[in-house]
């Protein structure tokens, strides 16, 4: 009997800039990886060679890039985007 396998890469970058006394940007970045065969949940097409159905996994997404910032304004108040 063939065993069910997944197999997950990641590559994570962040970054910050501080631009003066009031101004920040920061970032995140993933590229994401996975693949699989069939799942517990899931019929594979050949029952006798799950390995078979092999390939990019049902919770695979790949690019994430997430951008954000934080401005100081006036008195105690800050201004964050994202």
């Amino acid at each position: 009997m063939n065993q069910t396998e997944s197999i997950a890469e990641q590559l994570l970058v962040s970054g910050n800039i501080r631009a003066g006394s009031k101004l920040t940007i920061f970032s995140h970045y993933a590229l994401n990886a996975a693949h699989s065969d069939a799942w517990t949940e899931q019929f594979p097409s050949n029952p006798y060679n799950i390995l078979q159905d092999y390939g990019r996994a049902a919770f695979d997404s790949r690019h994430h890039l997430f951008v954000g910032g934080m401005w100081g304004c006036l008195m105690a108040f800050n201004f964050l985007p994202f």
